[in-house]
């Protein structure tokens, strides 16, 4: 996929993608549970759902075991359907993450993710359906994100009431397209430190949009992540699905 900020492939020199044995990835499984009693596993292979008859094996495995396991994986929003993700919670999974990034079709189209609202409004539905829970993750500060688009990114999660929100400042990494368009354009000058990508540290410095400078994009991120997860709607939800632990942790 051709999504400009996306720095996966940077650690493999190249845009590709090996597939592992589905066997192999079963027998780990096997090790984990039987040897080592775990029940919750997370699947880190970002395009883990794209190969369909890939999906199938690792369900039809895991059901002739019959484990009782608590997974969390990643997805594209494109290359999910009703069927897979219906097998797949059939098995122990559980929580699906969703990159959707923002909801303004102008920013979507200016880094080359090939989704739209629609989209998203249509496998929010189908992935509910399936009793999965979702965490979804929205960037802000991308070159034409504005006040207007990143708040109208904000309501529509807030419609839907995810179970978790995860919300990134923009950064564009050493040897993305992004990285490469910024630095030709005179967007950005190259970091002084990788400290400026450290989300959490106090020199986190993400990118400034066309409209906003870095620090309005980073204020309005901490404040909106906040605000998510202390709403009442938010906080009953996740106590009547998760308990009392669970909503006094968060």
């Amino acid at each position: 996929y051709q999504c400009s900020f996306c720095c996966i492939n940077n650690v493999f020199g190249k845009r590709a993608y090996r597939m592992r044995d589905m066997r192999d990835v079963i027998s780990e499984i096997d090790l984990l549970v039987t040897i080592y009693g775990v029940k919750n596993i997370k699947i880190i292979d970002e395009l883990f759902i794209t190969n369909h008859p890939r999906i199938d094996e690792f369900c039809d495995g895991l059901k002739e075991r019959g484990y009782d396991l608590n997974m969390w994986c990643f997805a594209r929003m494109d290359t999910v359907t009703p069927r897979i993700l219906e097998k797949l919670r059939g098995v122990g999974m559980r929580w699906i993450a969703y990159g959707m990034e923002s909801t303004s079709k102008k920013v979507l189209g200016d880094i080359g993710k090939g989704c739209n609202r629609d989209k998203y409004d249509e496998v929010i539905k189908f992935t509910k359906d399936a009793d999965l829970y979702i965490a979804a993750d929205l960037i802000g500060g991308l070159w034409l994100d504005d006040r207007e688009s990143l708040e109208d990114s904000y309501q529509w999660a807030v419609g839907h009431n995810f179970e978790w929100l995860n919300l990134y400042p923009a950064f564009a990494f050493p040897g993305t397209p992004l990285y490469e368009q910024y630095i030709k354009e005179g967007r950005m000058t190259d970091p002084k430190s990788w400290d400026e990508y450290s989300l959490y540290g106090t020199t986190c410095k993400p990118l400034r949009s066309k409209y906003l400078s870095s620090e309005e994009i980073l204020r309005w991120r901490d404040a909106k992540f906040r605000e998510y997860h202390s709403r009442p709607e938010y906080l009953s939800m996740i106590y009547k699905k998760f308990g009392i632990e669970t909503h006094n942790h968060i």
